[in-house]
């Protein structure tokens, strides 16, 4: 009988195997990222088109946008909309008569604050429930309303004739206690910021224009305390360059930063305009048409191939 051989690899055969299988590894872990970050993109854009239609609900009960906040009760947008965005199991819980029970822990306000819903969060940010200055496990969020396509600064010293982001009447889609309507974008409904993304950066911490320590939060639907330094948590600014926020530089002021519209799609950001049409806008724009997004009626050109 004839003895049966059976070859094995060779030691260099197994190297080629084990190289070969890397290469492909490593040609094929860029494109699933790449896909992975095309279906995270995807369904931020949804969060914001759900954004869009639930301010055009609201409009169409109350013949009015939201109030960007409300000083009195210290609720903001995000929470004027819950019943549009199917949470309004949530909106029925909430309290708007006492500022003080956003920070009562177990309370009903301070429990919704401390709910995670999808809707504020972006997939491809880097999100962890935090600490506040009164609340613990606060969820944060990832999207602003625009207040300003104009103003670069929070609160501080009165800065004489011209407005900061905690005054009413300026120049965005919604502000403090602000009663817009659709006939008062002047601009456009196609031409005007609504809602666009922001970045939680709670590492950066530095000393604002009154002093005071300030980070890089922002949160969804009231606060335990609001002051007149507290702004960004709810609305941004256009007025600042797009992305400013993940500069590492010490070239812009933490209002600046705080303010910024900001993501972690790479290259720009996504909003939706007051029409309600959702649209990526690169960090490369040219800043005079960004901070002319942002404003409702200061009669600015815009491109229509933007």
């Amino acid at each position: 009988m004839k003895r049966q051989h059976v070859r094995g690899f060779t030691l260099i055969e197994l190297l080629v195997v084990i190289a070969i299988v890397g290469i492909l590894i490593g040609l094929l872990l860029p494109a699933v990222q790449a896909v992975r970050e095309s279906a995270r993109r995807m369904k931020c854009q949804n969060n914001l088109k759900q954004f869009g239609l639930a301010l055009h609900s609201y409009h169409d009960t109350y013949n009015q946008f939201p109030a960007a906040y409300v000083r009195t009760n210290h609720a903001f947008w995000s929470a004027a909309i819950l019943p549009y965005v199917e949470q309004n199991n949530v909106y029925q819980t909430l309290d708007f008569n006492q500022s003080a029970s956003w920070r009562i822990l177990g309370n009903p306000n301070a429990v919704a604050l401390q709910t995670r819903l999808d809707l504020f969060q972006c997939p491809s940010a880097i999100n962890r429930q935090g600490l506040d200055d009164y609340l613990v496990d606060r969820v944060p969020s990832n999207y602003l309303a625009c207040a300003s396509g104009l103003l670069t600064r929070e609160a501080g010293p009165d800065p004489g004739p011209q407005k900061l982001m905690y005054h009413q009447d300026i120049d965005g889609f919604i502000f403090d206690q602000s009663r817009t309507r659709i006939r008062d974008m002047l601009d456009g409904t196609t031409h005007t910021i609504a809602v666009s993304e922001a970045v939680n950066l709670p590492e950066i911490q530095e000393n604002d224009f009154w002093g005071l320590n300030a980070s890089v939060d922002h949160w969804p639907i009231g606060s335990a305390s609001f002051g007149s330094n507290e702004v960004s948590e709810v609305v941004g600014s256009s007025g600042v360059p797009i992305n400013i926020s993940l500069d590492r530089t010490t070239d812009w002021y933490i209002d600046e930063r705080e303010l910024c519209f900001s993501s972690r799609h790479r290259g720009g950001v996504q909003a939706v305009l007051v029409d309600g049409h959702v649209k990526f806008f690169a960090e490369t724009i040219d800043p005079q048409v960004w901070s002319a997004l942002g404003t409702r009626s200061n009669g600015e050109v815009i491109p229509d191939s933007l």
